[in-house]
């Protein structure tokens, strides 16, 4: 944990802009981006150093309005207009000191680009994809403590393998990206404080060991649980988890998951994998007799194209 910086930090309020025409950037934050206008400041003038105190401007620019505006969730805007003034500079390009964007979350980013493209918005190049682009898959491989079904294995990129992964995950091969889906379910992990040490803890630690010895850092995506945060502690709005929710797990199965993500978070820190982890309500078993199956692991690969899922009980 750090013990520097400002005390009690929680987060960004908002990022304060000047533009040289307020009407027009009001009818692109609201008209087109969807921008919320909460409210709005007067102009502001001042025959002492206030704008040089508070703005560090020069005592006598006069701010003609101010206004602030909500865009989802995320950092407000505070956009000024100064009055004309002599030496007034164009707006810095990213490469010029003070250069800068704004970032926004959307549902569906190609949706998003088109509807801009529709409203006559310049954009520049991309989208742009980061870590990788689209390749076919090669090679599928299934493992799990069973055979899977025939029909799952037609395919010629199809292999499967039969073992587990707290000792066989080295017979997965190598991969670019793994996803990783569970291991021992809750009711089975509280019944059997052995096998789920095994399941969740150790398979885990052994997908994480075999991802450290590929050629590169694997992208390693970890199906975690709701079970970290323990049991509602009442119904309603007050039950709501939020990102500010502390995990207190309540189960030997809510502990071996949040364990996990702490060994997923330290191996992405020291470089070994690429991880993210997904606290999920439930992952879907595999289809047949009802027992403690659950979906394990998955293991897909951009490069060498390879994908490796695997089951375990």
């Amino acid at each position: 944990m750090a013990t520097g910086g400002i005390p009690g930090l929680r987060g960004g309020d908002h990022v304060g802009i000047t533009v040289p025409d307020l009407a027009q950037a009001h009818e692109f934050l609201v008209d087109v981006l969807g921008c919320q206008h909460v409210y709005s400041l007067p102009a502001m003038r001042h025959d002492d150093d206030w704008m040089l105190d508070h703005l560090n401007v020069d005592p006598r620019r006069v701010v003609n309005e101010i206004r602030f505006y909500r865009c989802g969730n995320g950092l407000n805007f505070e956009v000024f207009e100064y009055a004309p003034h002599e030496g007034q500079r164009e707006a810095p390009r990213n490469s010029d000191v003070g250069g800068h964007h704004v970032a926004f979350y959307v549902d569906d980013l190609d949706a998003a680009v088109e509807y801009l493209r529709g409203r006559g918005v310049r954009l520049l190049a991309g989208p742009v994809e980061v870590g990788g682009h689209p390749v076919d898959v090669d090679e599928l491989v299934l493992a799990d403590l069973v055979a899977p079904a025939p029909d799952l294995v037609t395919d010629r990129r199809v292999r499967a393998v039969t073992t587990d992964l707290a000792t066989g995950a080295g017979d997965l091969g190598p991969a670019d990206v793994l996803f990783h889906l569970a291991g021992v379910v809750s009711g089975a992990a509280e019944a059997d404080f052995d096998l789920g040490m095994r399941g969740n803890l150790d398979g885990t630690r052994a997908v994480l060991e075999h991802a450290r010895r590929q050629g590169e850092p694997p992208v390693l995506v970890f199906s975690s649980s709701v079970a970290v945060f323990g049991p509602e502690i009442e119904p309603g709005p007050a039950g709501v988890v939020g990102d500010e929710t502390l995990p207190r797990p309540q189960s030997s199965y809510g502990t071996q998951k949040f364990i996990a993500e702490q060994l997923v978070a330290d191996y992405t820190r020291k470089g070994f994998v690429r991880g993210r982890s997904v606290r999920l309500m439930t992952v879907a078993v595999r289809p047949g007799r009802p027992n403690a199956a659950w979906l394990r692991a998955a293991v897909a690969s951009s490069n060498s194209s390879r994908v490796t899922s695997s089951l375990s009980r």
